[in-house]
């Protein structure tokens, strides 16, 4: 009797207990948190501060990356208008200075600029030097080195039909002069435009025109096996290895040439 008597009280006690619970239950979900125990207090008030460090974090963020955004826009306007504004004030100069000199001293200084800027390597700069040796040749339309130039700008452009009829023309020009070593170098230059374009039979035609002037030169010869190999052309190809091989016998090539051609068809 005695031993019922506890535990009858002590669940009461819990059913008293759940029904405080249950009916306080709103309450505890708002987080009252001066009526809970210290450490759960501080555990909370952690956990709160966390939460709203996180979303001052984020907020700040945000903030910070647009606000980047619109700078970046307006440092890329500004430095493209800087840019604009430097080609402007360069090319105000670079006329003045057109004006100011004779029409050799102008031809003269135009493919040197053209010269500069084919340094650079880059398909706007080899554009624009196009425009300036086309400007030399509406002065002068029998100024070789700019034709040349002019040429070797379209090869870079990949302009293999310009660049050829270019280099034809530049042939033309040298009928007047007696330059064969110039004569040799275009028509090697003329066979890689050919080769190019896939016109093998005139870029051998070529490169034996240049040989014709410079018959022991290894570059010439080294041209025209790579187009004999092309052709499949073994008889020729054997005869222009044995000449290179006399020629540059310290070639480190010769072996390589010779097997390819040890597998062209009979």
């Amino acid at each position: 009797m005695y031993n019922i008597i506890p535990i009858i009280l002590i669940s009461v006690c819990l059913i008293i207990i759940l029904a405080i619970i249950v009916r306080k239950f709103p309450q505890l979900a708002i987080l009252d948190v001066e009526n809970m125990p210290e450490e759960k207090e501080g555990k909370v008030k952690e956990q709160i501060i966390k939460n709203r460090l996180n979303r001052d974090l984020t907020k700040w963020n945000a903030g910070i990356l647009e606000t980047w955004k619109f700078i970046s826009k307006k440092i890329s306007f500004l430095l493209s208008w800087l840019n604009k504004l430097r080609a402007l004030r360069e090319k105000y100069h670079q006329e003045k200075q057109l004006s100011e000199i004779t029409q050799e001293e102008k031809i003269e200084l135009l493919i040197s600029q053209a010269r500069e800027l084919m340094k650079k390597d880059n398909s706007d700069d080899f554009a624009e030097a196009e425009k300036k040796l086309i400007e030399v040749v509406s002065l002068d339309k029998k100024c070789l080195p700019a034709f040349l130039e002019l040429a070797e700008v379209y090869s870079e452009l990949k302009k293999y039909l310009e660049a050829k009829q270019t280099y034809l023309y530049c042939l033309r020009l040298l009928e007047f002069k007696d330059d064969k070593k110039q004569e040799a170098e275009i028509n090697y230059l003329l066979s890689l435009v050919n080769k190019n374009l896939d016109s093998l039979d005139e870029a051998q035609e070529n490169i034996i025109e240049s040989l014709k002037i410079e018959p022991n030169n290894p570059r010439f010869l080294d041209t025209l096996l790579d187009l004999c190999v092309l052709r499949r052309d073994n008889e020729l190809a054997q005869a222009t290895l044995k000449r290179l091989a006399e020629v540059n016998p310290e070639n480190q090539k010769l072996g390589e040439w010779q097997e390819k051609i040890n597998n062209l068809p009979l």
